[in-house]
């Protein structure tokens, strides 16, 4: 499985060449997947940071 970085990568690059229709159906699908990977990736990156 890709990391969640490079997906948004990957979606970014997508979105410029103008498939943006893709773009958006690769988020909605990647944010389905992995919507709680990301909220506990994104609490941890915030309690580091407060460190």
């Amino acid at each position: 499985m890709l990391f969640f970085g490079q997906y948004v990568l990957l979606t970014y690059i997508l979105a410029l060449m103008g498939e943006t229709d893709v773009a958006v159906d690769h988020i909605q699908r990647i944010l389905h997947k992995n919507i709680f990977v990301v909220l506990i990736t994104l609490q941890k990156q915030t309690h580091d940071n407060k460190m």
